[in-house]
């Protein structure tokens, strides 16, 4: 039988924000990309700062 799946817990920005988790570089990030009335899991998040740290300067 297989496992249930377990569902991430969602966050606001403002929770993201309030998190000791993430650099200042990387809170900064959330701060302007994250949305504020979007939840958004921590892989989602991760996601997010990636992408822009990946992205090539012009």
């Amino acid at each position: 039988m297989s496992e249930p799946k377990t569902q991430e817990r969602k966050f606001t920005k403002t929770q993201f924000l309030a998190s000791n988790k993430w650099s200042g570089v990387d809170q900064d990030i959330l701060a302007v990309k994250l949305d504020e009335k979007v939840s958004y899991t921590e892989s989602e998040a991760n996601q997010i700062i990636q992408k822009l740290k990946e992205k090539k300067v012009k």
